[in-house]
């Protein structure tokens, strides 16, 4: 055994390895820290478009449901003046 306390790390490398071993695993992380940094943008604006998107739908939706609404009203506007009128005729 030492009779200094020793880490096992510094006793095999040196400084210098030590630090260009720490530079390349922070600019490892640096570069995967970009890419999820992208990929979180990039699903961003994909939920903002989907968002968009069904914002369009739901509009497109109330515009059926209320040309649908007018239709059966006309309907029964219709079918209620021809049973009056059956009905004074006859």
């Amino acid at each position: 055994m030492a009779s200094h306390p020793v880490s096992y790390y510094t006793g095999i490398w040196s400084a210098r390895s030590l630090k260009r071993a720490l530079e390349q695993r922070v600019s490892r992380l640096e570069g995967a820290y970009e890419q999820v940094d992208r990929r979180l943008d990039e699903l961003s604006r994909s939920i903002e478009s989907l968002r968009t998107e069904m914002n369009g739908l739901r509009a497109e939706m109330n515009n059926r449901f209320n040309n649908v609404y007018v239709l059966i009203g006309g309907s029964w506007v219709t079918i209620m003046v021809a049973i009056i009128g059956l009905y004074i005729k006859g």
